[in-house]
């Protein structure tokens, strides 16, 4: 590939160098949680030594100890190991607190501030209230290690685990429950329910698994609650902070702004900066519940680490932790080889389960297997990750949708199997496309193994892992005998199709939106840019 700039941020939304720890001193924790098997602290410190602005060439150990433990757990086992079927078991639970303990000390969720906005004016005291839109999300931590976890448990869980909850990550695995709710230095909520026939029962969940499900008794509420500032260009507090708690409203205000700090907003000379986080825990009473927030009245509340890089508020855009895990994680997936004379290169393989996780934070396969070609996808769905590829490596998009080039999925849920939308291919971009068939069907030519007639298509189960087989002289793996793959071309008049190619196969799709298990796709970039 080429090279590719490194990503800098910029703003307030830095965590001071001075309390920051380093690559070295992430990766020694993580090797000490190794060694004592606590697997899930070593994800989290794998995860932040992956996050740290050191070179990606410098950051392989931590890559693969990661990607060790993830895919021993993503195998359903509890850790790196050999396990029977008792400790199995038990390693489990461990596994199952641990995580609840880590889950419960860390921001899991990504928190996005928009710009303020002038709201009301009080002409009495000569102020104003000033708005900025917020949203949320599972976090980038949340997907690298509790996510992690609970798809690993789903594999590994039996019926006869009578003392551990099926439906994990969202009830507490402890047993030693108390009145504190603080188990075994887990954060858990407490809710008293009716269980189908009417019988009492207290419900103890995960205070960081929050609004993620329904139970169908209730809704369950977002217990973060975090506290913002507005600073000046240096840093200075300007207002004094508003706490906004989990999904409470769509906005955050700021009341009894002065004249002299509209000046300062209206000028771009502040900035929404984030104070700290706490979660709230504790058994839920419903004589405190009067609305909003007031449910929460008599918690007690755990004061969480505020790293404020992995806000997106002020001037930084994105969550520069998670673009660096992101980054880190894509290092040794994203290998390409040059094919000069197609003035090309192109992935060595498939995009596998792993790399569209990584890229698009989704797996659309039922049967997971992450070093399989991804699959159950449309020709829009490969066309979006081409772009979200490129933009996590700040190359121009190739693709744009309606005049503009931050394109998602949502915007082709209206499309009907038959219409062709005016997706614009932009040749002079550097970033990631889809090939053209042509381009395909060159790169597959060379390809050392013999092509069968009687060889069929495959379903999803009949894929394999990839690069088990010889490569081709280009270097490419697979251009024989696993998945279709989408690619794009255009007909004599100038209108472009879509086709799926198989082997020395092509075949026209017209039906665009089409989720066929068994069609995936690999990427390619130009290189005469």
């Amino acid at each position: 590939m080429k090279k590719i700039v490194r990503f800098v941020l910029i703003g307030f939304c830095s965590v001071s160098t001075m309390f920051a720890q380093s690559y070295s001193e992430y990766l020694a924790k993580a090797k000490k949680y190794e060694s004592q098997k606590k697997w899930c602290y070593a994800l989290g410190a794998y995860y932040d030594a992956m996050g740290t602005d050191e070179l990606l060439e410098n950051k392989q150990e931590a890559i693969t100890g990661f990607n060790t433990i993830k895919n021993e757990i993503y195998s359903g086992n509890p850790g790196i190991g050999k396990f029977n079927q008792f400790t199995m078991h038990d390693e489990w639970k461990n596994l199952l607190i641990d995580a609840e303990k880590y889950g419960s000390s860390n921001n899991m969720y990504e928190i996005t501030i928009g710009e303020l906005t002038q709201g009301d004016l009080d002409y009495s005291t000569r102020t104003a209230t000033y708005n900025a839109e917020i949203s949320y999300q599972k976090g980038s931590r949340y997907n690298n290690t509790i996510k992690i976890i609970a798809e690993g448990y789903k594999i590994a869980y039996k019926e006869d685990w009578k003392d551990l909850p099926e439906k994990w990550p969202l009830y507490s695995a402890s047993s030693q429950k108390n009145n504190i709710y603080n188990v075994n230095g887990a954060f858990v909520y407490a809710r008293d329910s009716r269980d189908y026939y009417g019988k009492e029962e207290t419900l103890y969940l995960n205070a960081f698994a929050m609004f993620d499900n329904d139970i169908w008794r209730y809704k369950t509420p977002g217990l973060y609650d975090y506290k913002f500032n507005i600073v000046d260009e240096n840093g200075k507090e300007v207002v004094k902070g508003k706490r906004w708690l989990l999904a409470e409203s769509k906005q955050i205000s700021f009341s009894g702004i002065t004249p002299e700090v509209m000046d300062l907003i209206d000028n771009g000379k502040t900035f929404i900066n984030p104070v700290a986080c706490y979660l709230e825990y504790g058994k839920f009473n419903s004589v405190d519940d009067k609305g909003g927030r007031t449910f929460i009245k008599n918690f007690p509340e755990a004061q969480l680490p505020t790293k404020k890089e992995e806000y997106i508020c002020g001037k930084n855009k994105e969550n520069k932790v998670a673009k660096n895990v992101v980054l880190s994680s894509l290092y040794n997936l994203v290998k390409m080889v040059k094919i000069d004379s197609l003035e090309i290169e192109m992935l060595k393989t498939e995009v596998t389960q792993d790399l569209y996780e990584i890229v698009m934070n989704e797996n659309p396969l039922k049967d997971y297997d992450r070093n399989k070609p991804i699959g159950n996808i449309s020709w829009y769905d490969a066309i979006c990750f081409c772009n979200r590829l490129s933009e996590i490596y700040e190359l121009i998009p190739v693709y744009s949708f309606n005049g503009k080039k931050n394109i998602s999925k949502k915007d082709f849920d209206d499309i009907r199997p038959y219409e062709f939308p005016a997706i614009v291919r932009d040749l002079t971009a550097d970033g990631f496309r889809l090939p053209t068939e042509q381009e395909w069907l060159i790169a597959a030519n060379n390809n050392l193994a013999s092509f069968s007639e009687e060889y069929y298509p495959p379903t999803e189960k009949e894929t394999h892992s990839v690069a088990q087989t010889e490569p081709n002289t280009y270097g490419l793996y697979d251009m024989f005998g696993n998945a279709y793959e989408w690619t794009w071309d255009t007909k004599k008049s100038g209108d472009f199709y879509r086709s799926i190619v198989f082997g020395d196969r092509s075949y026209i799709k017209e039906i665009i939106t089409n989720k066929d298990l068994s069609i995936g796709f690999r990427i390619v970039r130009s290189l005469t840019n």
